[in-house]
């Protein structure tokens, strides 16, 4: 489950009534003595819940301690990590298998019953408690300390039933795993382990040798691992891993090591963005935008830069180094945003490096080629004024633009000689435009061009039409709802963007919201409006109106009628003295 990369949304520290509650809540969950729960849970200390996505989509809540994961739940499951399992070994079920099985678990296999090491032979009550589902741990023969946390997938009834075939245990997290990474990285104490090796080996190959043959139990321990990996049962785990493994191997033979080979590319995509890309007038730049805007750009096609894959781990670790050889400074603008302030041009290293030229690619979602849809004000014709149209014989609710409404008027005005001959801008009434323009007390005989235009216009109803490129015209009643921008405060002074109504405008919201994303260097979601059927809402971290005005006024050719919410921005214009 953490093989894969994860991404952490939301992260809050634990109030003291949480601690305890959780506390709580895992001493029913689990037989932890007092004093292990103390450790797990103090009253003072760093202890906080992250909020993660899982590579499948899926959200679980990860709880760490003193910067230790300790526990993690997935599916209403809470589940320890290893860092407390070292802490409590006898929290779960423990299934033993073999240092070599372990290598095949770390890669993605599940464990084989096979695999596991008992002590004594296996009868009906060796599983005695376990059902399909429960959480269990993993561990090695000689140590009783757990290196991995999953779920069983057979009863204790069924494993025995199945003459210890079949698969076992699913790991969900391990020793060695992205999530074991975000502690402290420690290895696993070494704790006396009670499996008789010895006995069990000769009961797994049905020797009749004497346990005291030093050469007999080193025969032992392969064999094992041979039938744990030969086993017809065990091709299901280990075929998806063989591949994986054969270029583990390649590389080792070629001597590369993938960390080394991350490193290196970093260094020359670094040193590259730093000599071309980054100018004076661009300082002080945020290091998460440098790394995404500047950085990566100069990677080369059919390689991609992960951090997480180098020696530094962390990109401020990398900048560390990166500035103790004098390259540039890091300074803290805020709390937990660092920035460049200082770039060194005249650095040895940048010297003499040759920069290659930057093919500027467009990425996925991009819409540079984005053509807005055409939006005009029409007038729509209501049921009372059809005997005025009648001559065209349109229809009710039929939508006519404003040059198309004045020309109509003037057309009958002309065709029914109701114009006057000393006043060109006075218009007689007859009976028809009388319904049409004049009000109920009225009585005139004439108005004038201007008045009898206004007023027709007051007759209609006022619409809209929409024209998307390559679509026929879409009509809509009301007035054009305009792209609707608002910042708002959050809990703890935070402040966010809320952006509405984009999809009126042909643009789609989440690759909007994703251009916010890479450019502004801050989160986004796509959530539906508050507003029943007013679409989706957009919400950028931060105050972003400067960037959003700036998106839409000129890659997205809205114009500035339909956008509101521009003077919410930071950027103040100087008073001219």
């Amino acid at each position: 489950m953490f093989l894969k990369p994860f991404r952490v949304k939301k992260q809050n520290t634990l109030k003291g009534s949480d601690r305890k509650k959780m506390k709580g809540e895992i001493g029913k969950l689990y037989n932890i003595p007092e004093d292990v729960l103390n450790e797990l849970f103090p009253t003072k200390g760093d202890m906080s819940m992250a909020k993660i996505e899982l590579h499948n989509g899926d959200n679980a809540f990860l709880y760490t301690s003193q910067k230790n994961p300790v526990f993690f739940e997935i599916n209403k499951k809470m589940f320890p990590t290893v860092y407390s399992l070292w802490k409590c070994p006898d929290m779960l079920p423990v299934f033993t298998t073999w240092p070599q099985v372990f290598t095949k678990l770390v890669v993605g296999a599940d464990l084989m019953l096979p695999g596991v090491v008992i002590n004594g032979p296996v009868h009906m009550g060796t599983f005695r408690g376990i059902k399909k589902g429960d959480i269990a741990s993993v561990k090695l023969v000689g140590n009783r300390a757990p290196v991995a946390v999953g779920e069983t997938l057979l009863s204790g009834e069924d494993m025995y039933l199945s003459a210890m075939k079949g698969k076992g245990v699913k790991p969900i997290h391990m020793m060695g795993d992205l999530l074991w990474e975000l502690g402290d990285q420690s290895e696993p104490p070494h704790l006396s382990d009670d499996i008789d090796i010895e006995g069990d080996c000769e009961s797994e190959d049905d020797s009749d040798t004497d346990g005291d043959d030093k050469e007999s139990d080193n025969e032992d321990v392969p064999a094992v691992e041979k039938l744990t990996m030969q086993d017809n049962e065990c091709k299901g785990a280990t075929a998806a891993v063989s591949d994986s493994e054969d270029s583990e191997s390649e590389e080792e033979e070629e001597g590369d090591d993938p960390k080394k080979v991350m490193d290196e590319l970093l260094d020359y995509c670094c040193l590259c963005a730093l000599k071309a890309k980054v100018k004076n007038s661009d300082l002080p730049l945020s290091t998460g935008i440098f790394f995404k805007n500047y950085l990566q750009p100069y990677c080369p096609q059919g390689k991609y830069i992960d951090i997480k894959k180098s020696s530094y781990k962390k990109l401020s670790k990398y900048l560390q180094t990166i500035e103790s050889r004098g390259l540039l400074r890091v300074k803290q603008m805020a709390k937990g945003m660092d920035s460049i302030v200082e770039i060194d041009k005249d650095h040895l290293e940048l010297r003499d490096l040759e920069v290659p030229e930057l093919v500027v690619q467009p990425t996925e979602g991009s819409e540079d080629d984005f053509i807005p849809p055409v939006i005009s004000d029409v007038f729509c014709i209501p049921s009372n004024l059809l005997p005025f149209f009648k001559s065209k014989k349109y229809s009710k609710g039929r939508g006519l633009v404003a040059d198309e409404v004045r020309q109509f008027l003037t057309d009958y005005v002309k065709e029914n000689d109701l114009q006057d001959p000393e006043h060109k801008g006075v218009i007689k009434i007859d009976p028809i435009l009388g319904e049409v323009l004049l009000r109920k007390t009225e009585n005139d005989s004439c108005l004038k061009w201007e008045v009898a235009k206004s007023r027709l216009f007051e007759k209609l109803q006022p619409a809209f039409q929409i024209v998307y490129p390559g679509k026929p015209p879409i009509l809509k009643k009301g007035k054009v709802d305009p792209i609707k921008i608002d910042v708002v405060q959050r809990s703890g002074n935070k402040k966010v963007t809320l952006i509405d109504n984009v999809e009126t405008f042909g643009i789609d919201p989440d690759k909007f919201a994703h251009t916010i994303q890479v450019k502004r260097a801050c989160s986004t979601t796509v959530n539906p409006s508050v507003q029943k059927n007013k679409g989706l809402q957009i919400m950028a971290q931060g105050n972003q109106v400067d960037f959003i005005q700036q998106l839409l006024l000129e890659k997205y050719k809205i114009p500035v009628r339909f956008i509101q919410g521009l003077e919410k921005g930071t950027t103040k214009k100087k008073k001219k003295r």
